[in-house]
């Protein structure tokens, strides 16, 4: 029959698993996929057979092998580590984040 016999999502990626809290208006961790579910689990919600990110190593050496001065830059939505530091005031930021059409 006609068809793919198998199908991978591939992402340039790492998964986005958390929001920004620096402007950018991405959704909360709940809403994202890849906030809360394996990539086993993504596959299956998605209809893949299977899902492969970027590495967020592989990303950031990829991005330093373009500028060796870039050492230090913000990965919150893939690590959820913020460059501000993680406090109780990022954490609150992060907890109280919502969208308006919650």
């Amino acid at each position: 029959g006609a068809g793919a016999k198998s199908v991978t999502f591939c992402s340039a990626s790492p998964p986005v698993k958390f929001p920004n809290v620096y402007g950018i208006d991405l959704p909360t961790t709940n809403e994202l996929i890849a906030g809360e579910l394996s990539e086993e689990d993504i596959a299956q919600t998605i209809g893949a057979d299977r899902v492969i990110f970027q590495t967020l190593e592989d990303l950031k050496l990829s991005i330093q092998s373009l500028n060796a001065d870039l050492q230090n830059f913000d990965c919150s939505m893939f690590d959820g580590f913020y460059v501000t530091e993680n406090g109780p005031d990022t954490d609150a930021a992060v907890s109280s984040l919502s969208r308006a059409f919650d």
